[in-house]
């Protein structure tokens, strides 16, 4: 409750801080400057969360995506995910390769599919982290 209201209220408490001699009014400067900055990156990730979905709808592959988002293929694969997590139309099958995934759903059935490591293993080199996490996204929303 106390966070709410500083949240709704951001001036009384770097008044109150400022008062009550619990912080510097340079210590509060740097944390309004450290807010901005994480404002800003928050939009900058949506904003390449957006482009990323956007061009896999359009069908780039997952390089394709990173280079023109100037991001790792890594980073678009957490766009690509959080984003369908959220409910976002992204088809995440086009990243798996044929009959990977039942076989990939076979083994999250045997092992859990709380942890990917397990999964990999048993899979072996022949099937990829990224398709696995893809795997396990569909699946899990395939059974809600």
């Amino acid at each position: 409750m106390i966070a709410e209201y500083q949240q709704a209220h951001p001036d009384i408490q770097r008044t109150s801080m400022i008062q009550f001699n619990t912080v510097s009014a340079d210590e509060v400067a740097a944390r309004d400057a450290d807010s901005a900055e994480r404002s800003s990156s928050n939009r900058t990730v949506q904003a390449g969360r957006r482009h990323s979905v956007a061009l896999a709808a359009q069908g780039f592959d997952l390089e394709e995506i990173a280079h023109a988002c100037e991001r790792s293929s890594a980073t678009i694969v957490e766009y690509l995910l959080a984003a369908y997590e959220h409910g976002e139309d992204v088809d995440l099958a086009r990243f798996i390769p044929a009959g990977h995934y039942e076989v990939i759903v076979e083994v999250f059935q045997r092992v859990g599919d709380r942890f990917l490591k397990p999964a990999k293993e048993e899979l072996g080199e022949d099937y990829s982290y990224d398709e696995i996490k893809f795997a396990r996204a569909v699946m899990q929303r395939a059974a809600k």
